[in-house]
């Protein structure tokens, strides 16, 4: 079956997923992705995909007025004929990527092709600006789809009650990180890791990571004050590595002078191939703000999480006290402070916990399964053309 998947930017994540549904179900996979210039956006296209047909399209970025503001809207004027081209028997798109999903439901309803939707909804029950200035728009595309796939139970219960779409025309495929690599990587840097630990300082320490951009939606000044907290609390030695960069890392350098606690914060900068590695490093993993896929990257090294409420796959994943934390909104420093106390403080309840984050993505949140809630839903829609 040829199937072709199309984003507005190719992210680097997405490359396993593309190659597993390829390799392990034997469909031909074509990727599509625009090359958005946006100087505000982190986001940008990955240029070589191996074992996976794709293509850069040339991206025009729009910026309409709305109310005041401008919504950024990305445009590949050539993806309808790219399609035409290509003649896919399943198209796989984001439900809000307008303009390019008006060329996707006119190929797709001229030629008689399925598409379907893969959505994250709206974090924190607010529309984006792009969804408000287009809500006719996505609503009409969604409804005229021939399935969709939300990432969370929080996204799929917003596309029914938002676009009125049959729950049962929504599968649950949530993002998850390569976790096949995961394991692969644990094996690989086995006999790196103490060597690290010593190079880095962190030898007889019990590790507090965070990996993630430094930006202001990460609020790592909060694991900061936390970290400050906890530091001479305990009968254990303990240290905060900080994995990442970005707008504010120079601002969290200073703060941890400001809080004295400069020789227990180890910054490492971005990682990104050998970022497994760094994980292997910790005893707990905290996300203060904002998170995502290293919630799970986390979980799949067996790390149990403290996490902000997020995109809202973290409520799927965590159960709360068994496999990790779930900070409600306005918990901060102190919060953060009192759940690390707790499991630094109890080897046995740190290990359980690990155990149970560990076991979570081996059973439900791994790539091979949502590689294959993919496959399930392409083949039903192919089927009923």
């Amino acid at each position: 079956m040829k199937i072709v998947y199309t984003h507005q930017v190719c992210l680097h994540y997405k490359i396993p997923f593309l190659r597993l549904l390829k390799s392990n179900h034997g469909h031909d996979v074509f990727g599509i992705f625009g090359q958005s210039h946006w100087k505000q956006s982190k986001f940008r296209s990955v240029s070589d995909i191996p074992d996976i047909h794709y293509q850069l399209l040339p991206t025009i970025d729009l910026y309409l007025p709305y109310r005041k503001r401008y919504a950024h809207v990305f445009w590949n004027p050539t993806l309808k004929r790219t399609l035409q081209t290509i003649q896919p028997d399943v198209v796989i798109t984001g439900p809000s990527n307008f303009p390019n999903n008006s060329a996707i439901a006119s190929y797709c309803n001229k030629y008689n092709i399925p598409y379907i939707w893969h959505g994250l909804g709206s974090m924190y029950s607010t529309d984006s600006i792009v969804r408000k200035f287009m809500n006719k728009r996505v609503r009409k595309f969604i409804q005229g789809a021939a399935g969709g796939l939300a990432f969370n139970t929080d996204s799929k219960r917003y596309y029914v009650e938002k676009y009125d779409v049959d729950s049962c025309s929504i599968q649950i495929a949530p993002n998850v990180v390569d976790t096949e690599k995961v394991y692969s990587d644990r094996i690989l840097y086995s006999e790196q890791v103490a060597h690290l630990k010593k190079e880095l300082n962190l030898e007889g320490c019990k590790v507090i990571l965070f990996v993630g951009a430094i930006d202001p939606v990460k609020k790592l000044d909060v694991l900061l004050e936390a970290f400050k907290k906890i530091k001479f609390e305990g009968n254990y030695k303990t240290k905060l590595l900080i994995v990442g960069d970005g707008t504010l890392t120079s601002k969290m350098k200073d703060l941890c002078g400001e809080l004295g606690i400069t020789d227990s914060v180890v910054f490492v900068g971005k990682k990104i191939i050998d970022v497994n590695l760094y994980y292997m490093l910790g005893d707990v993993f905290v996300m203060p703000g904002l998170g995502g896929l290293a919630i799970s990257h986390a979980m799949a090294h067996g790390l149990p999480v403290i996490t902000a409420p997020a995109d809202g796959t973290e409520k799927d994943i965590i159960q709360d006290g068994i496999n990790g934390f779930l900070l409600d909104n306005g918990q901060g420093a102190e919060a953060i402070a009192m759940y690390l106390t707790q499991l630094l403080n109890d080897d046995e309840l740190l290990k359980k916990m690990s155990n149970s984050a560990r076991h979570s993505i081996e059973k439900t949140f791994n790539i091979k399964n949502t590689v294959s809630i993919f496959d399930k839903l392409v083949s039903q829609v192919a089927l009923s053309r």
